[in-house]
């Protein structure tokens, strides 16, 4: 059993999504090796160690949502739980727990935490979505004609998702989508790829990116960074005589990511650089 003393570097991430003090929202690097005036970027670093689990692990930190003051951690690969700890770090409760019964999960794949502190998550094993509400003592179990690997929610009604799949049919698939909780309509907006896709690891995370200006997502080998906020916006357009457009030269590079990142490396964006990692 791994120690419960986790340190959070993840959390640097949290407070550089939450930063609000560049009035511009597209950040462009001088130079990608070595980001000068750092702390224009990022206000403050904190490390928080994390306690009061008690006999409870975690395994991994798969993904940190950090909102109203609560740090929510989930291990996909171990424990399979949703901790939720205060701002110290101090434990405070967990989103329910593993089994068949009422308000638990079979298989966790993704959650995220709306403005009233309701907490969203997809169990792959029921293909549904559970909302837990006022502290995790209240649960509702949200029926689903789609499913999904990874998401974000746009408002209380609308999630923006990754790797979408019809409930009916499998073969009705986007690599990217919109789905409204409520009328259980589903918007396509970036079609799967049956040439590149294929080729991905369709369980690994951070396909998506959440902050206050909107949500962002890079398909893999495409000519853009796209931002969801009202609506769909291109925010940021690389040249397209550097990104591959043959198979082979597709299946080499998800092969190869130091092939991949030096493409990244030399895609120039009006004299400066962006690491897409």
């Amino acid at each position: 059993m791994r120690k419960n003393a986790i340190y959070l570097f993840c959390f640097l991430n949290l407070v550089f999504l939450s930063c609000t003090n560049n009035k511009s929202n597209k950040l462009l690097f001088e130079n990608i090796e070595t980001i000068e005036n750092i702390d224009t970027l990022i206000s403050q670093v904190r490390y928080v160690q994390l306690k009061g689990i008690g006999d409870e692990y975690l395994g991994s930190i798969d993904r940190i949502v950090y909102r109203g003051g609560k740090i929510y951690v989930l291990d996909v690969l171990v424990s399979q739980k949703i901790m939720v700890f205060d701002s110290e770090g101090f434990f405070l409760y967990q989103i329910g727990e593993r089994g068949k019964g009422p308000g638990e999960y079979l298989s966790i794949t993704d959650f995220d935490v709306d403005s009233n502190d309701d907490v969203y998550v997809f169990d792959n094993g029921s293909l549904k979505l559970i909302k837990y509400s006022n502290n995790a003592k209240e649960h509702q179990v949200i029926e689903l004609s789609y499913g999904f690997i990874e998401f974000r929610l746009i408002d209380n009604e609308r999630i923006i998702a990754y790797n979408c799949y019809s409930m009916t049919d499998y073969l009705e698939r986007s690599l990217y989508g919109i789905y409204n909780i409520n009328t259980k309509e589903f918007e396509p907006i970036f079609d799967f790829r049956e040439d590149v896709d294929m080729l991905m690891n369709y369980y690994e995370f951070s396909h998506l990116f959440k902050s206050e200006a909107g949500i962002y997502f890079y398909p893999r080998f495409s000519e853009a960074i796209y931002c969801y906020k009202n609506e769909l916006d291109t925010f940021i357009h690389f040249d397209e005589s550097l990104i591959p457009k043959s198979y082979n030269e597709i299946e080499r590079l998800t092969t190869n990511r130091f092939d991949f990142i030096v493409i990244v490396k030399t895609t120039s964006l009006g004299g400066g650089y962006v690491p897409l990692g």
